[in-house]
């Protein structure tokens, strides 16, 4: 036996070193390849699927479990997430969602009474009898939340059913599962310049801002206009999309109905800053990829359409830079649709990828302003077809007005690299102090409401001369004041006047800058907040020792918001 156990003991030793030996070579190949397989360097897990998958595997969930009766629908709130991004709640129902008028909608405020946005429950299917609804994020963790529930079952008229939500832990996502990237990668297309400024990551999405800018002798910068946009779409596919890891990742709603980019595009429309929407990110290197870009010359062509009958023939040739315009045909399609044929050559006869912005109004209406419906129509092998709707017929004094010429820009594909961090540009300190600057604009205003004296905001201000145009200067302000004490009488008295900035768009050059200022005010009595309008104000400013200083304030007016000229 003693030679038997010898030889298994020797072929058992063989097999150990060869075991041992292989080990040692596959560390060895590990190391030589840069670490660990990806999946295990922290911050690469894998994650299961789903968009939620990664938030319950980490138990970031709050559990609610809270009802309130919708007029016969039951709503139960079951959890809720504060992600980074926004804040996700899940509702399961019992009952009919609609009613006359619509479906179901809720607001959802902090425990200050700060609005913090409105979901619909027609739109995100969580699970069979359960919806997602989607807010804007929280500021700091909130003592409570509160939701108010209006339409489907609702309806308009009476108290609104409300639930409160305490009595739970209202954490925010732990800190180590999110970011907050500062970034600034630029990629200029010649026609165009489009920077992302900041990246956030959540545990079920993240957000990309960024900003694009016209360039050359563009007089302005669209995004998505052809097709339908608001939804993300084009014939050729998304016109933003995000891939991380060489996987794409499927995009979110940036607001109440927009599967897509949300954006604002500054008054002049040589600047547009945005946001989009995506699943979380699992690697610091996402490529971001933008289409449908059109670079657009400002136009100013009448087209009159007495006599049109069911076709005019324009045969009309308008020169624009270096491209030319040609008008075909106008025709009428059916009842109440009619078809604009064109195309666009450049200064050598080719036929370019362009359209244009047109529609019908009155001669007589003063503001020009369209009363036709326009969508684009784009035959295969053929040219744009511009479709005008409207009901009524042809009406006499009608003409087409054609404002914009835009030219397709190149696709851009924006590397990113969030392991590095931006020191944040001068530009971006400049920015921030600008934006400071048309803060105590409106903060003046909100201490002329607050203590019932407009001369608080005139003695600060009242060095801002009118240009000439209707609500300009500091008429606006302090007809904003008077409008607001007037619409106070009888009451107690504002406790408060807040403002919320959508999309601020600051442009920059050595000493002087613009702010394009867009945004909401809400006031609150007796501890709640009202919603008391909306505004818009473009401000100039000079940059003196140091410090910015508005110079010119241009309200908004009507006439502006709707482009006529």
């Amino acid at each position: 036996m003693a030679p038997v156990l010898a030889q298994q003991l020797e072929v058992f030793m063989k097999k150990f070193v060869c075991l041992f030996f292989l080990i040692l070579l596959s560390s060895l190949a590990a190391a030589c390849a840069g670490g660990p397989p990806p999946d295990e360097v922290p911050g690469n897990e894998a994650e299961p699927p789903g968009r939620f998958a990664k938030a319950e595997k980490h138990g970031q969930f709050i559990d609610v479990n809270k009802s309130v009766d919708c007029s016969g629908t039951l709503v139960t709130i079951e959890k809720a997430l504060l992600d980074k991004t926004g804040t996700f709640i899940i509702a399961s129902y019992q009952g009919n969602l609609r009613g006359r008028t619509g479906t179901l909608f809720a607001d959802l405020f902090d425990g200050r009474g700060e609005k913090l946005g409105r979901s619909t429950f027609s739109i995100h299917d969580f699970a069979p009898g359960k919806k997602l609804l989607t807010f804007d994020a929280v500021a700091a963790p909130p003592q409570s939340l509160r939701l108010e529930f209006f339409d489907g079952p609702v309806g308009y008229v009476g108290n609104k059913p409300s639930l409160e939500i305490s009595g739970v832990e209202l954490s925010p996502v732990e800190k180590k599962l999110t970011g907050d990237y500062r970034i600034s990668e630029e990629v200029d297309q010649g026609g165009y310049r489009v920077r992302v400024d900041s990246v956030q990551t959540g545990v079920s999405e993240c957000n990309i801002h960024y900003k694009l800018t016209a360039a050359g002798d563009y007089d302005g910068i669209v995004h998505g206009w052809l097709y339908d946009w608001y939804n993300n779409f084009s014939p050729e596919g998304e016109i933003i999309s995000l891939q991380d890891g060489g996987r794409r990742l499927a995009i979110h709603h940036s607001s109440l109905n927009c599967l897509g980019p949300f954006y604002r595009v500054s008054r002049d429309r040589k600047n547009l800053a945005g946001m989009a929407y995506f699943d979380s990110l699992s690697t610091k290197n996402p490529v971001l990829n933008l289409t449908n870009i059109y670079g657009c010359y400002d136009l100013d062509e009448i087209i009159s359409l007495d006599g049109a009958g069911d076709r005019l023939d324009i045969n009309r040739k308008i020169p624009v830079k270096e491209y030319t315009l040609h008008l075909n045909s106008f025709k009428k399609e059916s009842e109440n649709t009619w078809v604009l044929d064109y195309q666009v050559l450049n200064s050598t006869g080719e036929k370019v990828d362009a359209a244009i912005d047109a529609g019908v109004y009155l001669r007589s209406d003063p503001h020009r302003m369209k009363f036709s419906h326009v969508s684009f129509k784009d035959p295969a092998g053929k040219d744009y077809n511009l479709v005008m709707q409207w009901e009524g017929g042809m009406t006499e004094g009608a003409a087409i007005k054609i404002t914009r010429l835009g030219v397709r820009q190149e696709d851009a594909v924006v590397n990113l690299n969030l392991n590095r961090r931006f020191k944040a540009p001068w530009a971006n300190k400049d920015e921030r102090m600008v934006l400071a600057a048309v803060q105590d604009y409106y903060t003046a205003i909100g201490r002329a409401i607050s203590e019932k004296d407009p001369s608080i905001f005139a003695e600060k201000y009242g060095y801002l001369q009118p240009t000439g145009k209707s609500g300009d200067g500091i008429n606006a302000g302090i007809r904003h004041i008077t409008r607001s004490l007037d619409s106070a009488t009888g009451e107690k008295g504002y406790l408060d006047y807040r403002i919320a900035l959508l999309e601020p768009i600051v442009t920059i050059s050595g000493n002087k800058a613009v702010a394009d200022i867009d945004g909401f005010a809400s006031s609150a009595r007796n501890s709640k907040y009202y919603p008391t309008g909306n505004f818009g104000t473009v401000f100039y400013l000079e940059k003196v020792n140091g410090a910015w200083t508005i110079t010119m304030a241009d309200d908004f007016t009507e006439e502006e918001f709707h482009g006529v000229n």
